[in-house]
């Protein structure tokens, strides 16, 4: 409630009620002063995240699929053919020490 002035109403109690209010209201602004920085850091990343997606849209657009499927073709070419002379590696292993025996 309020603090009504009367003639029999205390100078003392007026300034204990302003100095209440005072220390509410500065209370108020302190949370209102963190709620605005929290959302100012929630619009900065929500910014840094747009900027990201745009970059990564950018990068798949720009992709040459063409080159890109010539390059893993050669890649899995070359993968197979290492694994072929693997085998034909340990194969003559094999037989070198069937011979020697």
């Amino acid at each position: 409630g309020g603090t009504e002035l009367t003639a029999s109403g205390s100078a003392n109690q007026m300034i204990t009620s302003i100095s209440t209010a005072m220390d509410d209201v500065s209370q108020i602004q302190s949370k209102l002063g963190a709620s605005i920085n929290r959302l100012n850091d929630t619009a900065n990343n929500l910014t840094s995240m747009q900027d990201n997606t745009e970059v990564a849209i950018g990068n798949i657009m720009d992709t040459d699929y063409a080159t890109e499927a010539s390059n893993m073709t050669k890649q899995q070419v070359l993968m197979q053919t290492g694994i072929t002379m693997l085998k034909q590696s340990n194969s003559m292993s094999s037989m070198v020490s069937s011979l020697l025996q």
